[in-house]
């Protein structure tokens, strides 16, 4: 069973390159002058996917971006100063693609961050696929602490969780995986470091597999390098995460992987 694959371009930012990819020597306290204006930036993209499956229909990975803006104060703030959104918004680019957002039935969130939240609110037949971790973090705490947005999140019995530690088998070089569709197409796996419940999704198509990393690793260098960004929410489960991206994109060579903010890498698909 494959799947057809659309990755959707939502807007883009000048990102620091520090943001990315941590400099050798790194401390927190320099954080406001690795951020400032002038500094070296990558053109980061933000983005979604359609999936359309041959027995389950469309399908989403991520839902891109607010049509109001994110409205971040401090670090988050300074980063997404430059966006630029996409000309369409959310909905327009679903309608563009001949889906009405009330026919959405399935959406699997990487995670819960609001760059990737955006659309949530306008999905109202949905049912979220959430990892299990992520879900609690959000709920259990000020969302704003984990920087997500309170008013995107769907309520709870839409919301499918994915636990992994209980449910998730190894897959290739991943330690925890769930087969979503249980026909192969459509694999998640835990990769989390980035968020608390962070996960990637492999998805097979005729012309071969799609990693979608989201943000386990934010640029292809960075898989590359095994190199961290600026911040995480956990260095050892992002270490392990990058790891077992790179074992797997070593041992498929011919795998389209995307990190979600990488410049180039979705213009694969």
């Amino acid at each position: 069973m494959t799947v057809d694959v659309e990755v959707v371009l939502a807007g883009e930012i000048a990102m620091p390159r520090v943001y990315a990819i941590r400099p050798p020597g790194y401390r927190i306290a320099a954080l406001p002058k690795l951020l400032r204006p002038g500094s070296d930036t990558i053109l980061a993209p933000f983005l979604w996917y359609l999936l359309r499956h041959p027995r389950e229909g469309t399908m989403l990975v991520d839902t891109g971006l607010p049509a109001e803006g994110i409205g971040f104060g401090g670090a988050a703030g300074v980063l997404f100063r430059g966006l630029k959104p996409a000309a369409e918004t959310f909905e327009e680019q679903l309608r563009a693609r001949g889906v009405e957002p009330r026919d959405v039935t399935l959406v699997v969130m990487t995670h819960l961050h609001a760059d990737h939240t955006g659309g949530m609110p306008l999905l109202t037949s949905a049912e979220f696929v959430i990892g299990r971790r992520e879900w609690r973090a959000v709920t259990e705490q000020n969302p704003l602490k984990v920087g997500a947005v309170g008013d995107h999140l769907p309520p709870g019995d839409r919301v499918r969780q994915i636990d992994f530690e209980a449910d998730g088998t190894p897959h290739g070089p991943f330690t925890s995986t769930v087969d979503l569709l249980g026909d192969g197409s459509v694999r998640l796996l835990s990769t989390p470091g980035h968020s608390p419940g962070h996960l990637s999704v492999l998805v097979e198509r005729e012309n071969g597999p799609l990693l979608v990393v989201g943000d386990a690793a934010y640029t292809t260098d960075s898989i590359r390098d095994q190199a961290l960004p600026l911040m995480t929410d956990d260095e050892g489960r992002y270490r392990r995460s990058l790891a077992e991206i790179k074992a797997y994109a070593d041992a498929e060579p011919d795998a389209v992987v995307v990190p979600t903010h990488d410049p180039d890498a979705f213009r694969l698909v």
